[in-house]
């Protein structure tokens, strides 16, 4: 089943006017006047990505159609609508229905391929010797977790602790781009959960941003207003990209403290990240040394006769497990959505 919903076109007129010349199936007002917002078009000059009540949305670079067909357009962006978070591969759709678009100027051409692409997940192209493939998951995707963990080197610990149990994380970066690219690595530190209800990949410092999130328990949010930073009160740790910094806010160092296995966990990363493994061998090195966190946890807990997992504290208690590695097992009992309770009825 294809997460594709809509296609559109948006030019810029010689004037700098932003146009919207065509989408399918439609597009809403609302939807249109977010992105002219969200997404000032003369200043845009590569791909990027957002989201907007659930809908992820992926801007192609600007592109330049043959004179001729385009005597009144400076240039145009496709952009693409979908419900999951893939953005190397509607990049590249993106940017093949762009190369079909500039040499036609015919809509009908695009929707051909589009239409394509939802049905069937190929796309012909003239010129090329075989179709080119859209509906393998993951076949686009471009992490670079391996640079991430170098660049903050055992903090790294942090993040994957945070995104483990299910923390509030915001990342800042001055430039957008570069917040958007580095954010594309945050879920392969826990591989085997799905981010895209939980990941904003950018949002603004306004009255509608800070109460979009501060209602959640969870989630990762880009930002490139510094601003944010003052505003410890939405989240659980910082991560600085530039600064190559991540702190802890005062009211979650308790529940972020480090345990022997976190310990292990960020010399771990370190390791893999100084290796020779490739990206993909390493996000599935950290994806079994987390299912073995889990594995072991789950070992703790009991099954009721309703089938529900349940971990009980008081069970906890009685084998010595020390403060900060109890409230760890707590946690992560809670993020894998294992009840917990005080003691056994």
């Amino acid at each position: 089943m294809s997460h594709l919903l809509a296609c559109s076109i948006l030019e810029r007129s010689k004037f700098g006017e932003p146009i919207w010349t065509w989408a399918y199936p439609s597009l809403t007002e609302s939807q249109k006047s977010y992105i002219v917002k969200k997404t000032p078009i003369e200043d845009q000059k590569t791909f990027f990505y957002g989201k907007v009540k659930n809908i992820w949305f992926y801007v192609s670079d600007l592109m330049d159609g043959e004179p001729e067909k385009f005597p009144d357009v400076q240039n145009f962006s496709i952009i693409l609508w979908a419900r999951d978070f893939n953005p190397d591969k509607y990049q590249k759709l993106g940017h093949v229905l762009g190369q079909v678009y500039g040499k036609t100027a015919d809509p009908t051409q695009v929707l051909q391929h589009f239409i394509s692409v939802m049905t069937i997940g190929i796309c012909s192209i003239d010129g090329n010797d075989s179709p080119m493939e859209f509906g393998m998951v993951g076949k686009y995707k471009k992490t670079d977790l391996k640079e991430l963990i170098k660049h903050f080197g055992l903090e790294a610990i942090v993040i994957y602790s945070a995104m483990l149990l299910k923390k509030r994380v915001i990342v800042y970066h001055h430039g957008l781009i570069q917040l958007l690219e580095s954010l594309k690595s945050f879920p392969s530190f826990i591989p085997h959960r799905k981010f895209d209800e939980t990941l904003f990949p950018w949002f603004e410092v306004t009255d509608e941003g800070i109460a979009a999130l501060r209602n959640r328990k969870f989630f990762v949010a880009g930002c490139y207003d510094n601003s944010i930073l003052s505003h410890p009160e939405l989240t659980d740790i910082f991560v600085n990209i530039p600064a190559k910094e991540i702190s802890i806010t005062p009211q979650s160092k308790e529940g972020l403290a480090m345990t022997k296995i976190q310990k292990d966990v960020a010399l771990f990363l370190v390791q893999l990240s100084e290796s020779d493994l490739s990206e993909e061998d390493l996000i599935k090195k950290i994806g079994e040394k987390t299912h073995e966190i889990i594995d072991n946890m789950k070992s703790m807990t009991s099954t009721r006769d309703d089938g529900r997992e349940v971990l009980y504290i008081s069970r906890l208690k009685e084998n010595d497990v020390n403060p900060a590695m109890m409230t760890f097992l707590i946690q992560l009992a809670t993020a894998e959505n294992i009840l917990v309770l005080e003691s056994e009825p």
